[in-house]
């Protein structure tokens, strides 16, 4: 006969086994969702389409009432930014992506900022703080990076003016890095 004390252990046990299934369960679903979702954000594949709200951005003829969307990028190379005010790298790579986009611009290169996980007020003190010509925008919806796959910052993607991503890059850019990609993107056959 089994005892009181030990129907309350096997009941813990069965509890608990029961929950690291599910658990893991749940951990494998989402690996598989962002794998799909990354493999979908590598060279040769076709950018998302995406909207966004303005945060910053003074040279750009895409805002309308504060609102920016993806569809005014074609027939254009684009180089997009995912940052974030508190990354330290984003902040680097801020301080010279203007002096960036004034070189490459007449290369039919679209420069495009998207500020994610933060707040509207902390992305525009950013947008602020650094200074740019070209659209910045925030990921309101909290979708644009779930759809590209990000899950660190800085990340640049450059894109054809098919909108297929050229190239991706986790991580850091130096400036001189960042000149050799998009010497690379424009010379490329698109």
């Amino acid at each position: 006969m089994i005892s009181s004390r030990q129907t309350v252990w096997l009941v813990l046990i069965s509890s608990l086994a029961f929950i690291g299934l599910f658990a893991l369960s749940l951990i494998r679903s989402e690996q598989t969702e962002f794998s799909v979702l990354q493999s979908a954000a590598t060279a040769g594949a076709t950018a998302a389409n995406f909207e966004g709200v303005m945060i910053g951005g003074s040279e750009t003829s895409a805002k309308e009432e504060n609102f920016f969307s993806s569809d005014s990028l074609t027939d254009k190379y684009v180089l997009i930014s995912f940052r974030a005010s508190w990354c330290a790298p984003c902040k680097r790579e801020a301080v010279f992506m203007e002096s960036l986009y004034q070189e490459y611009k007449a290369q039919n290169v679209e420069f495009l900022a998207i500020n994610i996980w933060e707040p509207e007020s902390d992305a525009r003190k950013f947008a602020e703080e650094y200074p740019v010509s070209f659209p910045v925008i925030l990921d309101a919806k909290r979708r644009i990076h779930v759809d590209y796959g990000i899950r660190g910052l800085p990340t640049m993607l450059l894109l054809s003016p098919d909108l297929r991503i050229f190239k991706r890059y986790d991580g850091e850019l130096s400036e001189n890095n960042l000149k050799e990609l998009l010497d690379l993107l424009v010379n490329s056959d698109g």
